[in-house]
């Protein structure tokens, strides 16, 4: 009887180790990694050297909304922000107090407002939106070039009312995909560059494509001069500078290079900074199989809970012109974890969360010395 047991104790092993073999070689997948060389890691060493400078941070609470994803200032000197159950919120900054505008349905991720007060949304589910002073919302630029937009991200408006927003992933949409977040893993575990930057003229509706073959294109900006756009390649952990005028029109080029976690929203700050926000801490296995799209799908073939996660790890830096680190702040606690974004004001930081039901805020000490 014993010995029975033992027999079909080995065969039940035996047989789920053969099934897992073939599960990982042969189960399909959504994805197919390509091979890419992943930078150096900096590391929390030198300019990016551990402190505490956000864990003390105030919260905001939003009450049931949850995932800040941007935050901007309206023309009457309150913030918007818009979070995962698809809420514009109006925050008054001197009380915290907030309403919501209306809904859009979808997931908004980035805001801007333009000179007439008008709201342009970068909705991942709903496309490139507007919400005019009226409070009505409609759609622009969902077909670019013949293709239609699958993951708006985020934009920016020029002072000429010109329209430039980030389309995140061309192949993973988050309506079919099981949402933002995880049509962004499948988009950075693949690094098939999907990404494109869309110029969209809201007067007449036309779209073009400025840029393309960018890895996860997330964070999108002007130059304070508008004479080119900063746009954030995820997937690259790094920043790239599109010319929009001059000798170099057209053309996009490295801006900042090798940061120590996944980028995601960058916003113009006073006195000519740059504020981005790290969304977590480089991914050592996604490093180290960047060049074994192989073994990326046998990764890919594993339970979702044994795969690469984002980690709650606060962190937003400050950069100048010349891409040269200002400061870095970080919450090595998580409690204001998973940053993506700052509005900065005279005297206040306000600090967008891919996740949490608040936003946070800091004194604006930048002045804030030069980082170490």
């Amino acid at each position: 009887m014993q010995r029975n047991h033992l027999i079909a104790v080995i065969t039940l092993f035996v047989s789920a180790l053969c099934y897992s073999i073939y599960h990982l070689s042969t189960a399909p997948i959504l994805t197919a990694p390509v091979s890419w060389e992943s930078p150096e890691h900096p590391g929390l060493t030198g300019v990016y050297a551990p402190n505490g400078r956000l864990t003390n941070a105030k919260l905001i609470p939003l009450g049931d909304h949850d995932g800040p994803e941007a935050i901007v200032r309206g023309p009457d000197g309150h913030l918007v922000t818009g979070t995962s159950d698809g809420h514009i919120l109006r925050i008054n900054p001197k009380t915290g107090a907030f309403t919501s505008l209306g809904t859009t349905e979808g997931r908004p991720l980035g805001l801007a407002f333009d000179g007439q007060g008008r709201l342009f949304i970068a909705d991942a589910l709903k496309g490139l939106l507007v919400r005019e002073t009226d409070g009505a919302l409609r759609s622009l630029c969902q077909t670019v070039e013949g293709t239609p937009v699958s993951y708006a991200d985020d934009v920016t408006v020029a002072r000429s009312g010109m329209v430039y927003f980030t389309d995140a992933s061309t192949k993973f949409s988050p309506a079919k995909s099981g949402g933002p977040y995880e049509a962004s893993r499948l988009e950075i575990v693949e690094h098939g560059a999907t990404g494109r930057v869309i110029e969209c003229d809201p007067k007449t509706g036309h779209a073009r494509v400025l840029a393309k073959g960018i890895a996860f294109a997330n964070g999108i900006t002007l130059t304070h001069d508008e004479r080119a756009l900063l746009i954030v390649e995820t997937a690259k952990y790094r920043v790239v500078r599109h010319w929009l005028t001059g000798p170099r029109k057209g053309r996009t080029l490295q801006f900042l290079e090798g940061l120590p976690g996944f980028p995601d929203n960058i916003t113009r700050g006073r006195d000519g900074r740059y504020w981005i926000g790290l969304v977590s801490p480089r991914s050592q296995i996604l490093d180290v199989l960047s060049e074994s799209p192989g073994l990326r799908t046998v990764l890919q073939r594993l339970p979702r809970w044994a795969q690469p996660d984002a980690t709650s790890f606060g962190h937003i830096i400050a950069i100048n012109e010349k891409a040269e680190l200002l400061v870095s702040l970080q919450d090595p606690t998580g409690r204001v974890g998973f940053t993506v974004g700052v509005q900065e004001e005279p005297d206040f930081l306000y600090i967008s969360r891919l996740k949490g039901r608040s936003v946070a805020v800091i004194p604006n000490g930048v002045k804030l010395t030069k980082a170490p």
